[in-house]
């Protein structure tokens, strides 16, 4: 049907621009990271958009109940309906175009444009027949080498398994799960290659040194990411940490947030060791947090690295923002007491950027000749 569509490649994502004259409606099947990416763009061109979630929460495998219930909140704040535990049982047409959409409940959703934001799976058929292993990704050890010596992968297709010689006792092992991540694929390529070129007898570099994150993305503005085990709920051997929102010391159990109903930083111990973090709207903690989930730091290193923050000053910024760049998308830091209209650099592509402030949101853009 005309309207029905993919948002997985240029063609679809150009299919859905076109479409898009003709649409009041839409409805968003799954929650993958691309239907949010679709949600978030439909709802910002006035089009009413619902979004169809099979499980009882947003993204339960990733997300703890109290960040799930954070992006659902954000979502319906900026016009998106989440309806849980519905999936679709079929696609309704006329005239050879999408009218809407029939629940497996029997509720009808008018819809012009019906989009397929399913989760991501690697493409792991590139390999079949070569004796490489294959698990839900293509298996690789902790130097992303494959189970065929001479051949390695890197990104969202590399399963990392570590091997019993790689493992190290006192750090957790990778998660099992394939994480989709483009910071990962871009630190992952640099690994590969150095490994690639290792010259007999010299040290490789490990892996785990592109990090822990398995998501990161933003949803309206508010930085989400999630690292390592980040979802794991309370248990004998596993405990959370929340930490407040303008630093401090780390607070032991089930705390309500701290800063603004907003911010959300949880932090997983497994064994008394950082096993993976979840940070909403406080993205100028993540790579510290990457750093620490990534090495299976103790409770002391982490209370140590993860200090109090430094006091708020008069004028300019007032929080700390972490953001990307609007060209290359590398991590940029703006700390509070920048000004409005500072110019600077980035230091991945070399773009000359600036700092813009409305009193309410901060936000990046290449700087005007």
């Amino acid at each position: 049907l005309e309207g029905v569509v993919r948002f997985d490649t240029l063609h679809g994502a150009v299919e859905v621009r076109e479409a898009l004259k003709d649409v009041r409606r839409a409805v968003i099947l799954d929650a993958g990271l691309v239907g949010l990416t679709l949600a978030q763009s439909l709802a910002g061109c006035g089009i009413e958009v619902t979004q169809l979630v099979d499980g009882p929460s947003y993204w339960p495998e990733m997300l703890d109940e109290k960040a799930s219930r954070l992006v659902e909140d954000l979502l319906e704040k900026n016009g998106i309906a989440v309806r849980r535990q519905t999936a679709a049982r079929a696609i309704l047409g006329a005239g050879g175009r999408a009218i809407g959409v029939e629940t497996a409940a029997g509720d009808l959703l008018g819809a012009e444009l019906v989009a397929c934001g399913s989760r991501r799976r690697p493409a792991v058929a590139l390999v079949e027949g070569s004796g490489i292993a294959v698990g839900r990704g293509i298996r690789v050890d902790l130097r992303l080498r494959t189970t065929q010596p001479d051949v390695f992968a890197a990104g969202d297709v590399a399963e990392t398994v570590p091997s019993a010689t790689e493992t190290d006792d006192r750090r957790p092992s990778p998660p099992g799960d394939t994480p989709f991540c483009w910071q990962r694929a871009w630190n992952h390529g640099a690994i590969a290659a150095a490994n690639m070129l290792e010259p007999a007898g010299v040290e490789a570099a490990p892996a785990l040194a592109a990090g822990a994150i398995r998501m990161r993305t933003e949803v309206f503005g508010h930085e989400l990411a999630v690292l390592g085990a980040g979802h794991l709920p309370d248990g004998p051997d596993t405990e959370s940490v929340l930490l407040p929102a303008a630093g401090g010391p780390c607070s032991r159990g089930n705390l309500s947030i701290q800063g603004g109903p907003e911010t959300y930083q949880r932090l997983v111990f497994q064994g008394g060791r950082l096993v993976g973090a979840t940070v909403f709207a406080a993205g100028e903690r993540v790579p510290e947090l990457d750093r620490l989930v990534a090495s299976g730091a103790d409770r002391a290193a982490v209370e140590r690295a993860i200090g109090p923050a430094e006091p708020q000053t008069a004028g300019g910024i007032p929080q700390t923002f972490a953001r990307h760049c609007p060209i290359c998308s590398a991590e940029l830091i703006v700390h509070h007491g920048t000004p409005p209209g500072r110019r600077f650099r980035c230091e991945a592509c070399n773009t000359e950027l600036v700092v813009r402030w409305d009193s309410e949101r901060m936000w990046i853009e290449v700087s005007p000749a």
